[in-house]
């Protein structure tokens, strides 16, 4: 437990450390945070300026929600479901299973196998009739993940960029 408590001591003190008076003059993307969830498992980057996670009433997810402007379905919805590694016996096509559990009308485009620095993983884009989906799928000795990223297919290939960053910000927390 002091190992997290040095790491959280020490991302908070980067992360502050880029706060200071200075005006952001470049284009970059708005300035990212860390979400570190100890219970769950893991870490991840994600946009400063989005509201923060809910937890729901499922343990096992956090949610991002973003607001569309016309305050309908969410612009943006990136889902993180924690898996313990005996819900993930039959690797990426269990856990793609589980995925479609809720998403039956999902339709795969790409799927990939891949390394991430979290762990060993399966990427895959794909969509439904309203929503655009990133996928990553990660197993690994400690659990396993689903990594749901969606928006509309309109507005999906300008915020890919900002799924792409959050995947590869995962971190399994030991």
């Amino acid at each position: 437990m002091m190992r997290w408590s040095w790491l959280l001591l020490v991302l908070l003190f980067l992360g502050g450390c880029g706060a200071g008076g200075m005006e952001n003059l470049s284009a970059e993307p708005p300035p990212s945070e860390y979400y570190i969830d100890a219970t769950r498992g893991f870490a991840i980057e994600h946009p400063q300026n989005w509201p923060p996670p809910a937890r729901l009433d499922n343990p096992t997810r956090v949610v991002w929600s973003v607001p569309a402007d016309n305050g309908k379905e969410p612009a943006i919805l990136v889902i993180v479901t924690v898996l313990r590694p005996e819900q993930a016996v039959g690797g990426y096509d269990s856990l793609l299973k589980s995925f479609r559990r809720e998403h039956p009308n999902f339709q795969i485009t790409s799927r990939d196998d891949i390394d991430t620095e979290a762990a060993a993983a399966q990427r895959l884009t794909g969509h439904t009739p309203g929503r655009a989906y990133l996928l990553m799928l990660l197993t690994s000795d400690r659990g396993a993940f689903i990594l749901s990223f969606s928006t509309s297919p309109k507005n999906f290939p300008d915020n890919q960029g900002i799924f792409e960053d959050m995947v590869a910000s995962f971190r399994i927390l030991d």
